[in-house]
């Protein structure tokens, strides 16, 4: 399938535009970008446990309900409680963006999780060839063939359409 597809995608940061094929898969699934996506995702967990501690810290759980660790189901269903922030608190750091959470995080997640299913294809592609120099039967070779292009095809629908990047 001879299908280009123009890719824009906010990345958090960064805004690129490819045109993506299977032929240069390898241009747009790179593991440094996929460790940038990666960092930015272990960063903006950081900070919100940061600020989820922040707003442990800033709230009335310990004194009056007597709580000082946070878990889901430590504090009462029934409990009032009063958090004191300022806007500074929101103001630290990126990730509080509504862009940033709405844009940047799910772009983040499908590029690792594409190049994830990348660099499977990638293997299956290496194993063929090391099946068709070992002269492996015919058939195992065109059944992996089959599931090689089957599976380029569906990472290319699923991962590189235009439609399901965030933007």
């Amino acid at each position: 399938m001879n299908r280009i597809i123009i890719v824009a995608v906010f990345l958090g940061g960064i805004s690129c535009a490819i045109p993506i094929t299977a032929q240069n898969l390898d241009a747009f699934f790179t593991t440094e970008e996929a460790i940038g996506r990666f960092d930015q995702i272990r960063e903006a967990l950081f900070q919100f446990r940061d600020f989820t501690q922040t707003i442990f810290e800033r709230s009335d759980l310990g004194s009056k309900h007597d709580i000082y660790v946070l878990y889901e189901n430590s504090i009462p269903v029934d409990a009032n409680v009063t958090v004191g922030l300022t806007g500074q608190d929101f103001q630290r750091d990126g990730y509080m963006n509504w862009d940033m959470q709405h844009i940047g995080f799910p772009n983040w997640t499908k590029y690792v999780q594409g190049y994830i299913e990348y660099l499977e294809l990638k293997n299956k592609k290496l194993t063929l060839e090391l099946l068709i120099l070992k002269d492996q039967p015919a058939d195992i070779i065109d059944s992996l063939r089959a599931e090689i292009d089957d599976e380029e095809e569906r990472l290319q629908n699923s991962f590189l359409h235009e439609d399901e990047w965030v933007d």
